[in-house]
């Protein structure tokens, strides 16, 4: 007791920390250990006020759950995107591999050449040009690349003439789809090599590069 101190009041504190050293004692007696937070508290895994929060291992477990569940989501999310990217080089390459087969498709048509609607005339053949003058007066002008040797050859080869066989050679009576009947009203076709009457037959008059024949329908 200090000096001066009231005798009660010391009487009381002495008593009260015989109280509580009893008290300590006896929790430690009887094996009482005192109250820690769970390890989930700890960690900061869970806040206090969260289910299982007050347990050790059912908040553990309720962590682990919780990231499982993320981790399969990021699984699904990954799996979608690389299935997005492979479907759309997929589309890609087909896009790619369509492009190419028509750019392919267009250069061999474009490389063809049947030797009939080509501009350029190859070595052998020559162009002349063929005016045909029908009953009505109208002239038709053919222009006719051919490697024949003869007036006959090209303009078969156009399908302007039709006739017979004769002796002589083919007796011309269809040119052009028009038909010049001799017998009938004294009709026929005259032909002319740059200006001037032919004294030949078709199967006898050869053609050179640049030449200008005349068919025309004439009576009498």
């Amino acid at each position: 007791m200090e000096s001066g101190e009231n005798p009660e009041r010391a009487r009381r504190r002495e008593e009260e920390k015989d109280s509580g050293r009893s008290a300590a004692t006896d929790r430690k007696a009887i094996g009482i250990k005192p109250r820690r937070q769970p390890d989930a508290l700890q960690a900061g895994i869970l806040a206090p006020n969260e289910p299982f929060s007050r347990c050790r291992y059912c908040g553990l477990a309720l962590y682990i759950a919780k990231n499982m569940g993320t981790a399969q989501k990021m699984k699904r999310k990954i799996s979608m995107k690389k299935t997005n990217i492979f479907r759309s080089l997929f589309s890609l390459m087909l896009v790619l591999t369509v492009v190419a087969a028509m750019i392919f498709a267009f250069a061999s048509c474009g490389n063809t050449n049947d030797g009939k609607n080509s501009t350029e005339t190859r070595e052998g053949e020559i162009t002349i040009t063929v005016k045909i003058k029908g009953s009505d007066g109208n002239v038709t002008d053919f222009v006719i690349t051919t490697d024949a040797e003869f007036l006959r050859g090209a303009l078969e080869q156009e399908g302007l003439i039709e006739g017979d066989e004769d002796a002589y050679g083919l007796y011309v009576k269809v040119v052009n789809g028009e038909r010049a009947d001799y017998d009938k009203d004294g009709a026929y076709w005259s032909f002319l090599k740059n200006g001037e009457y032919l004294m030949s037959g078709v199967d006898t008059t050869p053609i050179a590069d640049g030449d200008v024949f005349g068919i025309e329908y004439t009576k009498g």
